[in-house]
């Protein structure tokens, strides 16, 4: 089960590092529908990909339907 969940994890940040979603919510709230329109992705799959970061924790959701990055996400290294 734990090998199912780490590919499960190394999927949904792939799709997000190619859609490049960190850059384009950056240091502000975005809603699925803008980021939907930037990335070319339904906005219903893409609400389940938003959704699947911020249950790892590498996105919030600080209202329904609205994402924003974590800062450990955003700053270089």
């Amino acid at each position: 089960m734990a090998a199912l969940f780490g590919t499960m994890i190394t999927q949904v940040v792939g799709v997000t590092a190619r859609l490049r979603l960190a850059d384009a919510i950056g240091d502000d709230r975005r809603s699925v529908e803008e980021l939907a329109a930037r990335s070319g992705i339904a906005p219903e799959r893409l609400d389940r990909l938003l959704r699947a970061l911020a249950c790892l924790g590498l996105c919030t959701e600080p209202e329904q339907g609205t994402f924003a990055t974590w800062a450990v996400v955003t700053e270089p290294c």
